[in-house]
């Protein structure tokens, strides 16, 4: 389906929570015997994440791309399977999943350049 993923390898956690009148910030970790190990990235509070839920929900994101990634992987060839099975039977329905599986395998590529 596409190159592996250059990325550093899952799962990642949502790990310390700077405070400062607020979340200042939230790192995404690699766990390390269950708990925050190596530091990943870190999601700021600023002027245009403003509250402290929006900063959390964001490291909750960034921390779920290893799974996101894997998981869109596989739906893209189970898409692939389907294209193949039903393309001689409905040739409509099969291009308008190519085109959605064109958008699965430009998503991937974004992190496997």
């Amino acid at each position: 389906m596409s190159a592996a993923p250059k990325f550093t390898p899952g799962p990642w956690m949502v790990g310390e929570i700077e405070w400062a009148h607020g979340i200042t910030g939230v790192f995404i970790s690699q766990p390390y015997d269950g708990r925050e190990g190596g530091r990943i990235a870190k999601c700021f509070g600023n002027c245009l994440v403003t509250t402290d839920a929006e900063v959390i929900a964001n490291a909750r994101l960034i921390a779920a791309a290893p799974k996101l990634h894997s998981e869109l992987t596989k739906a893209g060839r189970r898409l692939e399977t389907c294209i193949d099975l039903i393309g001689r039977t409905w040739p409509y329905v099969a291009a308008k999943m190519s085109i959605q599986l064109a958008d699965i395998r430009a998503a991937l590529a974004k992190v496997s350049a």
